[in-house]
């Protein structure tokens, strides 16, 4: 049977496979090689928008070559005006997401991690700020001020604990030397002098022997409340230098002040009336003062040491015990005085 390769079939073929369908002239033998026959089994080949096929005879010679367009003639690109535009609505999406995020809380967070880091640093409370939007950050903050809150009140009750005289509640030694490096830099930056007394309680040993160590302890806590009620201006500072001795930091004053300053305190004395059956200087609780004046002229450079401001004082209180006790001696680094 011999089926007429005619133009009437090969359009009907296309109509019927909804395949467009042409006839193609004969190409050259070296182009033949790189077709396939009509029943060969189709393998990969390139993408391209349509396929050539020969049809040959019996004996294998190309009758012709039909050429089938695809449906799909061109691969689709792949950025096109929608994917554009979709690509640019999702950035913008992102970003502004993103930026909510930031602002919210991104943004939050590392400010209070800054804040905290920076209290840290610095070794002071200070309250954080607890005005945020998000609750869980606002939470986080009030807490760790309340934590920084009771960590600076043990550390102040600490401080205060280290400073202090657990008998007569005045300052201790080491919160004298605080004190002092206080005036001496005051001294030296700003021109404000100070002055020092060393107060000692006359024929305390006595005392103790003769009432016992209890009694003694309680005319301590009373001489120091009453040396401490004579500290009025926020410089002044009363301490418990040690045993039966005390010591008095005065701001700047003149000497026609400080000699009644130290009058006031023996009058006080002489009236409180704590009795001292064993005292040879009188029947009461009396005390004797050394003071050393520190003007901005004498420590200029640092080149008075808090030490040698004790020690002169101290000398100054030992002339009062010379002198027979219940006295003061004022001393001062100045050539005029």
């Amino acid at each position: 049977m011999v089926q007429l390769l005619e133009k009437e079939f090969v359009e009907g073929l296309s109509k019927n496979t909804l395949t467009n369908i042409t006839y193609q002239p004969i190409p050259t033998e070296k182009m033949l090689s790189t077709l396939r026959n009509w029943n060969e089994k189709s393998n990969n080949i390139k993408v391209k928008p349509y396929s050539d096929m020969l049809l040959r005879d019996v004996a294998g010679s190309v009758v012709t070559v039909l050429r089938l367009e695809h449906s799909v003639g061109e691969v689709p690109s792949l950025i096109n005006e929608q994917s554009f535009i979709f690509i640019v609505l999702i950035s913008l999406l992102i970003y502004l997401v993103y930026r909510l995020v930031s602002i919210t809380i991104i943004k939050p967070v590392k400010k209070l991690a800054a804040d905290i880091k920076e209290r840290d640093s610095t070794r002071r409370y200070c309250p954080l700020d607890s005005l945020y939007e998000v609750r869980e950050l606002a939470t986080v903050s009030q807490n760790v001020n309340d934590l920084m809150l009771i960590v600076q009140q043990q550390k102040d009750e600490l401080s205060k604990q280290e400073n202090t005289d657990p008998l007569t509640r005045v300052l201790n030694r080491r919160g004298l030397m605080n004190a002092l490096e206080v005036h001496q830099k005051l001294c030296i930056r700003n021109e404000i002098g100070f002055v020092v007394v060393m107060a000692d309680i006359d024929y305390f040993k006595l005392y103790n022997d003769s009432l016992g160590h209890l009694e003694g302890d309680i005319a301590l806590v009373e001489v120091a409340r009453v040396l401490n009620q004579q500290c009025q201006r926020n410089s002044d500072v009363c301490a418990r230098y040690g045993g039966e001795e005390f010591t008095l930091l005065f701001g700047e004053m003149s000497n026609e002040d400080l000699y009644k300053k130290l009058n006031h305190i023996i009058k006080v004395m002489q009236d409180f009336a704590l009795p001292h059956p064993s005292s040879v200087t009188a029947k009461h609780i009396t005390l004797s003062f050394g003071a050393v004046v520190i003007k901005p002229s004498d420590v200029v450079d640092y080149t008075l040491s808090i030490n040698d401001i004790l020690r002169e004082a101290d000398a100054a209180l030992y002339e009062a015990k010379y002198q027979g006790c219940n006295c003061f001696v004022v001393k001062s680094f100045s050539d005029e005085d």
